[in-house]
């Protein structure tokens, strides 16, 4: 693990990090508490993202079935969308899962760059 930390990217870091704080500023002054809440979610991204950061895809990449699979499952969350999802600003893009919502557009957007 530490090995991989040593790898990642700190100018990335320190950068995501002045504009977490930037846009943490502009929250508190705007809606002060909506700061805790934006700050949660930002520690919970990037946990997440030194996570992704630290895993090796590489040999994943060399199996099909896990690409077409992912492509396949990206594609049904797409048809999910359009014949279940609540209509939102005259959209019916958002899967909504109870505590969060997403659109699987952005999944489908990765997807089809790992495929091809």
């Amino acid at each position: 693990m530490l090995n991989a930390l040593r790898r990642q990217d700190g100018v990335l870091y320190v950068a995501l990090g002045i504009l977490m704080a930037a846009s943490l500023l502009a929250i508190s002054s705007a809606r002060p508490a909506l700061f805790w809440l934006q700050l949660t979610w930002f520690a919970a991204a990037l946990a997440v993202m030194v996570a992704l950061a630290s895993v090796d895809i590489r040999p994943a990449l060399n199996y099909r079935w896990i690409l077409f699979g992912a492509y396949l499952a990206v594609v049904a969350l797409l048809i999910a969308a359009l014949l279940f999802a609540p209509t939102i600003r005259n959209t019916r893009s958002w899967i909504s899962l109870g505590f969060i919502m997403f659109q699987p557009a952005e999944l489908a957007k990765v997807a089809v760059i790992i495929l091809f």
